[in-house]
């Protein structure tokens, strides 16, 4: 039993890391929709950092801890965060 669970792990881990753009277990495949989704993530992105930007320069205080909800992957890669 643990060796058929652990096999079917296994092999959902793998599939989960070849999954992608056009694959049917990324939105059943559907390229629009993935790019309505990234487009919506990407503005909520953008307002997050124009936010944080305008608070921490009116914030007095000595540190600044930003707290989000946002994905640190997503909107706060190091590419995005030069913006």
């Amino acid at each position: 039993m643990w060796a058929r669970r652990t096999l079917r792990s296994l092999s959902t881990v793998s599939t989960c890391r070849n999954v992608g753009r056009g694959h049917q277990y990324c939105c059943c495949g559907d390229n629009v929709m993935i790019d309505q989704r990234m487009s919506k993530l990407n503005a909520w992105g953008a307002d997050a950092r124009t936010k944080i930007a305008q608070q921490s320069k009116q914030s007095t205080a000595t540190w600044k801890i930003i707290n989000s909800h946002y994905s640190t992957y997503h909107h706060y890669a190091k590419c995005k965060m030069k913006k």
